[in-house]
């Protein structure tokens, strides 16, 4: 009798969910259909298909028929995928499979942010973009690259922007000049189709504070060209070209003396030496043809060297700041000549950048006396030729 009850028993078990039943050897737990699949698991034992049985109604009481669809292997990779969001919000797998959705293109051409940023540089080089733009670019993407350069570009978000520029506490002009490239470069795999959106134009604008150009006093500017005469005479055209022809620095190193004419008393800085990719003229004044007749070249680069520029500066005591020689030429010649006229010689195509970074009050006997800095000739010794207000 207590055998019967059993069967029966062990009859009723089968018939509800999952069902059980013998297949061969072996025993099969039905689960039904989950998203238009039939699940079968099959078991050595009926003892291991009941205790399977007894799981997946628990498991279907927390999670629903559809949980049983997913294989073992596909679980797992859910548990990864959670340990790498833990801190997120339990709904941001959901989210990450959508995002990842709407950026996967598997018709599109798949690119690393390496192999992105080498493609870019080059069509940089062969567009003919300055050198040292090309420079700034290879170093601000070059420090992106050594941290994502394996990842695929189009997974490159605004936040992964954030969050790297935050480690490395990037701040003020700094941060300012990495986004505003940031947005270049995505926009070249935007083009190409590297990627669905430009990550970059969402990044929070940096606020700049207004910083007062810094110039260098009259003194130092005699002191630091009496200097480098003595230790380094070979620097004085580079010095002269910055302080009174307000040339950019890259471009002195990139101009050749063939570009220097002193007839009509004019230098031309190149497009190709040129920031802005514009040639311009620059005039000369009397006292910076004085300055550089003694250096003067038929052709040849003007002369740079980094140690003399560092132990000449060192050696007059002369504070520096960035772009410094052409802050100091800007401020004393727009006095004398106006902005329209100065703005001309550094190559601006309007005056809001001239006020901008460059102009600062400088009163017009001041400027008299800065365009009388030049060297005079006396008994084989180079002097200064100075007036006192």
């Amino acid at each position: 009798m207590s055998q019967n009850v059993t069967k029966q028993k062990s009859k009723k078990q089968r018939s509800h969910w999952p069902k059980i039943r013998r297949r061969g050897k072996a025993w099969q737990v039905d689960c039904g259909v989950a998203l238009g699949k039939r699940i079968q698991r099959n078991y050595k034992t009926e003892v291991e298909a009941e205790a399977a049985a007894a799981q997946f109604r628990q498991d279907r009481s927390q999670l629903g028929q559809n949980a049983f669809a997913l294989t073992p292997e596909q679980r797992q990779l859910c548990s990864e995928a959670f340990k790498v969001l833990t801190g997120f919000p339990e709904h941001t797998l959901v989210d990450a499979a959508k995002f990842y959705k709407e950026h996967f293109d598997p018709g599109a051409h798949r690119r690393s942010v390496s192999e992105v940023l080498a493609e870019f540089l080059e069509s940089k080089r062969t567009s003919g973009k300055a050198a040292v733009t090309i420079l700034d670019y290879n170093f601000r993407l070059g420090h992106l690259a050594k941290d994502h350069g394996k990842n695929d570009i189009h997974s490159v978000t605004v936040q992964t922007l954030e969050k790297w520029m935050d480690k490395r506490k990037l701040q003020g002009v700094s941060r300012a000049n990495f986004q505003r490239n940031f947005v270049v470069f995505f926009n070249y795999a935007l083009k190409r189709g590297y990627c669905k959106l430009n990550p970059a134009v969402a990044l929070e604008k940096v606020r700049l504070k207004e910083v007062e150009p810094v110039i260098m006093p009259q003194g130092q500017v005699v002191d630091l060209l009496t200097v480098t005469i003595r230790k380094a005479p070979q620097m004085i055209p580079y010095y002269a070209l910055g302080f009174f022809a307000g040339i950019r620095p890259d471009e002195i190193k990139a101009l050749s003396w063939r570009n220097v004419n002193f007839e009509r008393q004019e230098i031309k800085v190149t497009s190709e030496s040129a920031k802005t990719r514009d040639a311009r003229y620059v005039r000369m004044s009397p006292n910076l043809i004085e300055w550089l007749l003694p250096y003067r070249k038929a052709d040849g680069e003007i002369f740079f060297s980094q140690r003399y520029f560092n132990s000449t500066r060192k050696a007059a005591g002369a504070e520096w700041a960035n772009d410094i020689m052409r802050h100091t030429y800007a401020s004393n010649h727009c006095v004398i000549h106006g902005t329209d006229n100065t703005a001309d010689q550094l190559g601006h195509k309007g005056k809001s950048m001239l006020f901008k970074h460059y102009r600062r009050a400088v009163s017009e006997s001041e400027a008299k006396l800065y365009w009388e800095i030049r060297p005079g000739v006396k008994d084989n010794v180079i002097q200064f030729e100075k007036k006192t207000a």
